[in-house]
């Protein structure tokens, strides 16, 4: 039993640490990389734990989702952005204050063992999240990706539910801990089935199928790839905003507005096309921090599109210029 045991904390162990070996493994494989100067003030010690404890703790019951929300509504109608990290504080701080008593009293059995357990995934996913922020280089604070926390967290409903299940029907009508997780969980469901039945369906990119969430626009959804059918062949690399595009056309992409933080610009050391989708305000940055472009051409787009399009024609320095004819 003892050797079983072991074998088990093993086997954990290595599913704890496989992500980031994997991670490692990956990012060693590209070489060298060019390292970004980090925007000042762009990562926070105090909001990387306000993140972890946000998402771990509220994000289980729906509080991100139903406060995300009500800062969509909100931001049009008053012109500012709900606090929604802050606010989510006082959702985490009363669940814990609820349940981390009923889970210390837990006699021991399976399902103490099984708390013990998420407590361990738990503590995995945040050490996870905070070396693949160290080891970017801090210029992507992963903790912001609540989707990152979600196949975890939602796990601790479980001994919730078993928890509440102890309780007489009379019992249950009167716990603050049923209605803790209740109420948000019931709220997102009711927004969800609403959606479901009253939004229109997004529509999907022609060759992936993925859903084109910008303006609901057929001519705006079926654009990119129509324009790549007509050319005899796909850009080399994507400079752009929605990564759904990275998919479309099976090539990769670079934000630029993680790009544009280096101010010495970019270059090639080989003959590249680059297809740049990025808002309007962003087309003088793109034209001055791309060094070595031999031709730019201004793409006309359907009206109403959310990008303006140039293809970057970019010549190796010492090269001949055989990419810009």
């Amino acid at each position: 039993m003892k050797s079983l045991g072991i074998l088990w904390g093993l086997g954990l162990l290595v599913l704890l640490l496989f992500p980031g070996l994997l991670y490692l493994l990956v990012n060693s494989a590209y070489g060298k990389r060019l390292a970004l100067p980090v925007e000042p003030g762009a990562f926070s010690k105090a909001g990387f734990a306000m993140n972890l404890l946000n998402y771990t703790a509220a994000g289980a019951a729906g509080w991100d989702t139903i406060l995300t929300k009500a800062d969509a509504r909100l931001n049009p109608q008053f012109h500012m952005h709900f606090p929604v990290a802050m606010v989510m504080l006082v959702p985490s701080f009363v669940l814990l204050v609820i349940w981390l008593p009923r889970f210390r009293r837990w006699e021991r059995g399976r399902t103490r063992s099984f708390i013990i357990l998420l407590g361990i995934l738990t503590a995995g996913l945040w050490a996870m999240l905070a070396a693949s922020t160290w080891l970017g280089g801090l210029q992507w604070d992963f903790s912001e990706e609540s989707r990152f926390y979600k196949p975890i967290v939602l796990l601790w409903l479980l001994p919730c539910s078993l928890s509440l299940d102890r309780l007489s029907s009379k019992d249950l009508r009167k716990s603050v801990a049923f209605y803790s997780v209740a109420l948000p969980i019931a709220l997102v469901a009711i927004g969800e089935v609403r959606l479901g039945f009253l939004r229109q369906p997004w529509l999907a990119l022609p060759d992936s199928g993925i859903a084109w969430i910008r303006p609901y626009d057929n001519n705006h959804a079926r654009f990119l790839s129509e324009f790549a059918s007509l050319r005899s062949h796909k850009p080399d690399l994507l400079i752009g905003p929605d990564p759904r595009t990275m998919v479309e056309l099976g090539v990769p992409i670079a934000y630029w507005w993680i790009l544009q933080q280096r101010s010495a610009g970019y270059w090639t050391s080989q003959d590249l096309e680059i297809w740049a989708l990025v808002e309007p305000q962003q087309v003088p940055s793109l034209l001055a921090g791309v060094k070595g472009v031999c031709a730019a051409e201004h793409v006309a787009v359907p009206a109403g599109y959310p990008f303006v399009f140039y293809i970057l024609k970019l010549q190796a320095p010492g090269k001949a210029a055989d990419n810009c004819q």
